[in-house]
């Protein structure tokens, strides 16, 4: 696309990065110094290219046993001794979490608990100051971040919509991304999108501007949808509308993640959604996975007196 990506939508992806990585220990080879830093790494554009840097890393890092795993069967994410701090300010520590191919998983917990860091470490956003993440067998250090967002879906509350493309470019935007001869064959026709977010043909000509909020927030969904993704982070997306829409839009995630056999990872603030849409819910408090069980095991057996309050209002 050159000149003509948008530089504040970084999570999108960006013209492709030349050449290639391979995850650590998948041809028994030792990490790359390339994965040493001299310093913190920060969040970055989608312009910038490479392998992210592990900030604990250095050129003699070698770990017990090779940090690579493959398996169809076994989890599409997974945290292993995750920790985030910004500043002096630690966010997360020590997580571990394994999350299932399919799975709708929500997360909640109080304002600062850092449910939103831990959505962006997945879709590399972020890095982690120490510890391992792996997304659909690839550890994050040595993934192509650039390629790993084309390939995850991700809405926020804001929406994010060009205002300057009609509906059609915005759905269409991920998937021109890619040069002709490497689309993804995944690729779902903006009209089908439109079908599949429960939205009429004929909006794929208007602009966000003539949208509703609601209409706006679906169109979102069928950007993340447009290259099938595996994965799709949502960040409170239903949190800027009102009740009715809001009831609408999650009896139609729900239609869709059954539909389509997407992971979800769902950041709410609203306890009823969380259990109402999470087949999986994780409970984050004072820096650490509180929680992680179905809404049925969470009512059943809270496991702390912060959990309980939680899922029962008090």
């Amino acid at each position: 696309m050159g000149a003509e990506t948008p530089v504040n939508e970084p999570n999108l992806g960006a013209p492709a990065a030349t050449g290639s990585t391979t995850p650590f220990g998948a041809n028994g080879s030792t990490a790359p110094s390339s994965v040493a830093t001299d310093g913190p790494t920060t969040p970055s554009g989608a312009d910038e290219e490479g392998p992210i840097a592990r900030p604990d890393a250095t050129e003699d890092f070698t770990p017990a046993q090779p940090k690579v795993w493959a398996d169809e069967e076994g989890p599409i994410i997974r945290f292993e001794g995750i920790s985030k701090s910004f500043g002096e300010n630690l966010i997360l520590s020590d997580i571990d979490l394994s999350i299932a191919r399919g799975e709708f998983v929500t997360m909640i917990g109080l304002s600062g608990s850092g449910k939103t860091t831990l959505l962006k470490l997945i879709n590399a956003l972020l890095a982690p100051d120490k510890g391992w993440i792996f997304v659909d067998g690839e550890d994050l250090a040595l993934a192509d971040k650039i390629e790993l967002r084309r390939r995850i879906g991700y809405v926020i509350q804001s929406v994010g919509l060009f205002p300057h493309m009609s509906v059609r470019g915005n759905v269409e935007y991920v998937p021109k991304l890619y040069p002709k001869s490497k689309r993804p064959a995944t690729i779902i026709a903006p009209e089908e999108l439109m079908d599949i977010v429960h939205l009429e043909r004929e909006l794929l000509g208007r602009f966000p501007s003539e949208l509703s909020g609601g209409q706006m927030q679906r169109v979102g969904i069928a950007r993340a949808l447009a290259v099938r993704p595996k994965i799709m982070l949502m960040d409170e997306p239903f949190g800027s509308v009102d009740q009715i829409t809001r009831k609408q839009l999650q009896a139609s995630i729900l239609e869709i993640q059954r539909e389509l056999g997407v992971t979800i990872v769902f950041v709410t603030h609203d306890i009823d959604e969380a259990l109402k849409l999470g087949n999986k819910v994780i409970v984050l408090n004072d820096r650490r996975v509180a929680r992680f069980a179905s809404p049925d095991e969470l009512r059943a057996n809270p496991g702390s007196e912060f959990v309980r309050r939680l899922v029962f209002k008090e």
